[in-house]
């Protein structure tokens, strides 16, 4: 629920000055995400207060348009199930056709998907305006239910179908302050006061949908793992994964035993790499890629950087390497290949221009080949690159994040 609290953090958010915005980024990381990781543990929901600061405010994300590659005929779920590799919504999520508006846009909320983890909408933002490609448009919610809940959302993906119609998917999970599971049986008020278009937040005019969902048949397929993981005094007991028409559950215990050092996992893909939490439609192997670091501090955030010219190559320290492999400019498009090794799979990098440092390039990723274990090959699409200019690929991370990929230790899930 967005209080006058958090209307004044999304307004701090939308308006602050800070140039890095990564600082934000790794100070919000463990709260931010901490309902996130409830798609990984869910034995462990607990009372978390609502957070609706949406990352998607302080990082520059470019949303292109995708008509070369599917076609705009389709229900959102559809185009974006199948513009993403998403498995399961398209099949699992019920229509709703539910349809805000004001002056100047008009939400259409398509199709909901429930899971008891998450509550996911599939929606069209249509502008009477064409729309900014380089603008976010997504909308604020109320859930009332009945009892105490706290709910956070995000925009999980997004395409512009057209000049004046975005695409997107929003994920709230919603936790009841009891500690309770949701039911099965889910029934839950669902209203928008607001459409975030742009970065301005506008007022429509919303009745109170009821929403209703039964999952009482949903197909949940377990595995039982039973491995454990231990480094620096620390251990991570994989109990089992669960798999969800939509997402992948990782059912763990936790016992840290040396503050001074954390024991995490990343869950990767043999043919797509990095995949977070989402069940991809592609078949193939699963790991689980543990990790050690040493405890961050936020103060010894820095920025390194290279040229951005084919064969060029740079460790960042032990975060990970970074090789350009190529870079070319057919169709009157811009395609740069970059090769990552390391957890710096999981960082985003920024592209700026050489003479002026606070000018960022908008770009998307175009492709991803799987060399091997946190080792990829991707090709990103940049619109407005230059050849006489000289650029910079950018990276921003902790300076002292003693990073060590336990590559001995990893799990294989077939």
């Amino acid at each position: 629920m967005i209080d006058d609290f958090d209307r004044k953090l999304f307004e701090m958010a939308r308006e602050s000055k800070v140039k890095e915005p990564n600082a934000l980024k790794y100070k919000v990381d463990y709260t931010f995400k901490k309902l996130k990781k409830n798609k990984f543990n869910f034995r462990h929901l607990g009372s978390i207060a609502a957070i609706l600061i949406f990352c998607i405010l302080s990082v520059g994300i470019y949303f292109p348009t995708y008509a070369m590659n599917i076609p705009i005929l389709g229900d959102v779920v559809e185009i974006l199930s199948n513009k993403f590799n998403l498995s399961g919504y398209e099949i699992n999520a019920q229509n709703l056709n539910y349809q805000v508006s004001n002056e100047d846009y008009t939400l259409t909320i398509e199709s909901a998907y429930y899971d008891g983890l998450e509550t996911t909408f599939f929606f069209k933002i249509k502008g009477n305006e064409k729309l900014n490609k380089s603008g976010q448009y997504f909308f604020e919610a109320n859930f009332k239910y009945n009892e105490d809940i706290s709910y956070e959302g995000d925009l999980e993906k997004g395409e512009f179908i057209d000049d004046y119609t975005f695409a997107g998917m929003m994920t709230f999970y919603i936790n009841p302050y009891s500690g309770n599971k949701l039911p099965e049986k889910f029934n839950i008020k669902f209203s928008i006061p607001n459409i975030i278009a742009d970065s301005e937040i506008l007022a429509v005019n919303s009745d109170t949908l009821n929403l209703s969902f039964d999952i009482t048949d949903l197909n949940v397929k377990e595995t039982k793992i039973n491995k454990e993981i231990q480094a620096n005094e620390n251990s991570i007991l994989i109990s089992s994964i669960k798999k969800y028409p939509t997402s992948i559950v990782i059912d763990y215990d936790e016992k840290f035993n040396n503050p001074e050092n954390k024991l995490s996992f990343i869950l990767w893909h043999e043919t797509l790499g990095q995949i977070n939490y989402l069940l991809p439609s592609t078949p193939g192997k699963l790991f689980i890629v543990p990790k050690t670091r040493s405890k961050l501090n936020v103060d010894n955030l820095i920025k390194e950087s290279m040229p951005l010219s084919i064969g060029e190559t740079k460790t960042f320290r032990k975060v990970g390497k970074v090789s350009i492999e190529n870079i070319e400019t057919k169709d009157g498009k811009t395609y740069i290949s970059i090769r990552k090794t390391g957890d710096i799979n999981s960082y985003d990098f920024n592209i700026i221009k050489k003479e002026n440092i606070n000018s960022k390039l908008n770009m998307y990723e175009y492709e991803t080949k799987v060399i091997g274990i946190l080792d990829t090959l991707t090709t990103y699409v940049i619109p407005d690159f230059t050849s006489d200019i000289d650029y910079l690929l950018e990276y921003e991370y902790i300076s002292n994040d003693d990073i060590e990929i336990l590559y001995d230790r990893i799990i294989e899930i077939n």
